[in-house]
């Protein structure tokens, strides 16, 4: 009599399950630091989750904490905490004792499944990584090591400290590093953002010619000069008196608009007594001359109306871009813009078109 032995094996028992391994580390700054003064933590991991998105978007690295331990053996827990998305995260505390701190970070794990509790509902966007993705893997545990923080009664000063102010006209781009520099001067920008009616020129900001960030030279002098247009007396056969002199502007047409960025000069050149738009000039204002001259826009017809500082930050970079707008020239006298133009100041690229 024969027989059969048959085994059957549950599909679930089948699967493997994915476990990723994490490496978790932690530093804090400054080291050594006085007591009472403010001390930076941040943990972070040796690698993002293979499911993490940008915008608060998928999986992040969840409950993350750190163990202060005081020199007196007290105990203080930070967290839990969410990462960003490269998996960091970071606080900031006061050492009130004067000693050694010991610092750990630690992570216990998860399952991923396309969510974070930063923005639980969001759809995951998530470009790039693994096919398919590793939807139900198992995050392992990880914690850091244990670092030491000195703490002593004499504060500390920086780290690193900015280079004073030069006593001559700085050179651009001024380096990121010079950050203190900022507290003493503005950007040296002129926006022109109130447009020009009639003998009025482009005005620093929407309420008028003043510019509350720089300073102006104690003692004037002029570096250098260049006209837009010709004027003055034109001499005989005309008769030289006051009502003579050729006018370089009039009060139909301001000829000179001047927008500042980077210490860039930027204005529209205007064509004569028709004040016909021909083009852009930009200008060193350091040295006078001339970086560039292009036709007036996309359109050729298009006045440089004011300039903008935009300060941007992602998840990757950061940084402050220093924007022309242009706008139609108006078809009439009293008309209004309906179309506005955002330009790369280096190369007169379009970077955005926006109608009213």
């Amino acid at each position: 009599m024969q027989s059969l032995a048959f085994l059957v094996i549950p599909a679930s028992a089948q699967q493997t399950i994915t476990e990723i391994p994490t490496w978790l580390y932690i530093t804090v700054s400054p080291n050594p630091v006085g007591v009472g003064q403010t001390v930076y933590v941040n943990a972070f991991f040796s690698k993002p989750l293979p499911t993490s998105g940008m915008a608060n978007t998928g999986d992040m690295y969840e409950n993350v904490t750190a163990r202060v331990t005081k020199p007196d053996g007290s105990v203080e827990i930070f967290g839990p905490f969410v990462s960003d998305a490269v998996g960091g995260i970071w606080f900031s505390f006061v050492p009130d004792q004067v000693g050694e701190y010991k610092l750990q970070a630690f992570y216990p794990g998860e399952v991923l499944d396309l969510k974070n509790s930063k923005n639980p509902g969001a759809p995951p966007l998530i470009f790039g990584g693994w096919t398919p993705l590793p939807v139900g893997a198992h995050v392992k545990p990880a914690q850091s090591e244990v670092i030491t923080l000195v703490v002593q009664k004499e504060p500390v000063g920086y780290n690193y400290k900015t280079p004073p102010l030069p006593r001559e006209y700085w050179f651009r781009p001024i380096y990121s590093t010079n950050w203190e520099w900022a507290k003493n001067f503005g950007c040296g920008c002129w926006f022109g953002l109130r447009a020009p009616s009639f003998a009025t020129t482009g005005m620093y900001d929407g309420m008028g010619n003043f510019n509350p960030y720089d300073k102006a030279p104690n003692t004037a002098h002029i570096m250098w000069t260049k006209p837009t247009h010709f004027g003055g007396q034109p001499g005989q056969p005309i008769p030289g008196d006051q009502m003579s002199q050729y006018m370089s502007t009039t009060i139909a047409t301001s000829y000179f608009e001047p927008i500042i960025l980077n210490g860039i000069l930027y204005y529209t050149v205007y064509g004569g007594p028709t004040a016909q738009v021909t083009g852009w000039v930009a200008i060193d204002l350091r040295t006078g001359e001339t970086v560039w001259e292009k036709p007036a826009g996309k359109t050729g017809n298009e006045v440089l109306r004011m300039g903008t500082l935009v300060r941007y930050h992602s998840v990757q970079e950061f940084g402050c871009w220093a924007l022309p707008w242009s706008v139609d020239q108006p078809t009439s006298f009293f008309g209004q813009p309906t179309t506005y133009r955002i330009y790369d100041p280096f190369t007169e690229h379009t970077l955005l078109k926006l109608k009213t």
